[in-house]
């Protein structure tokens, strides 16, 4: 048992708000940051259990709920989530990109520690499971070593494009960004005691932004020219 981070929490099926109803004061649309008539902007967070399961091809799976940017819980949604992941390249985690030179509009770019570690899956259910976007997209994780006190801090970040939906969502065309996040604390001592503790589970919570555009605002796709 790592920290409270690191302890297992009850089924997120279970979690507050995870079944249907009206929930005022709770949005997770911005139609104001939207580009254009028919691009439709979806901001939210998540809080979310994660594993690490260990086998032939080692994977991060996680479940959780929807929450407004105010931390309250969107009604009638369920998050499910995979990354499967190299352990061999776990620590790229630790190292961070170079320090970058202005100007800062135009190349070079002081590339290096940012190649994604797998391609992440997320699947998002909305309204009972009536409507759904699921994303693919590279994901790449970093660690912050040590904190104050002897902590430290998990994120991973992936750019998601839209498979598909299902409900008001199917046939949607957009993109994902996507940072989730955990505080471990204390951190383990060394890299076996922070895989049992992955194994045995963390509490996450992440922020994903979605810009898309809806079937009904898509012509029908044309064959490319000669």
């Amino acid at each position: 048992m790592l920290n409270q981070g690191m302890k297992l929490m009850q089924s997120p099926d279970a979690a507050p708000g995870a079944a249907g109803g009206p929930a005022a004061g709770i949005h997770i649309q911005y139609p104001a940051v939207a580009t254009g008539p028919y691009e439709q902007v979806l901001v939210f967070s998540t809080k979310e259990f994660i594993q690490l399961k260990l086998g032939p091809t080692p994977y991060f799976t996680s479940k959780g709920t929807i929450v407004d940017l105010n931390g309250r819980d969107v009604p009638g949604t369920l998050v499910a989530t995979t990354l499967p992941v190299d352990l061999s390249r776990f620590p790229e985690a630790f190292q961070w990109p170079p320090t970058q030179t202005p100007p800062f509009d135009q190349p070079p770019i002081q590339s290096g520690n940012t190649v994604p570690i797998g391609d992440s899956r997320q699947a998002y259910f909305f309204n009972n499971q009536a409507d759904s976007l699921v994303t693919i997209g590279p994901a790449v994780p970093k660690i912050a070593v040590p904190l104050l006190g002897g902590a430290g801090q998990f994120w991973v970040s992936a750019v998601g494009v839209i498979t598909q939906g299902t409900g008001k969502y199917a046939g949607v065309r957009g993109e994902q960004a996507y940072v989730g996040s955990s505080f471990i604390d204390p951190w383990p001592a060394n890299q076996e005691q922070l895989i049992q503790g992955l194994q045995a589970g963390i509490n996450v919570q992440s922020t994903s932004v979605f810009k898309l555009v809806l079937k009904a605002s898509q012509l029908p796709a044309q064959p490319p020219g000669p």
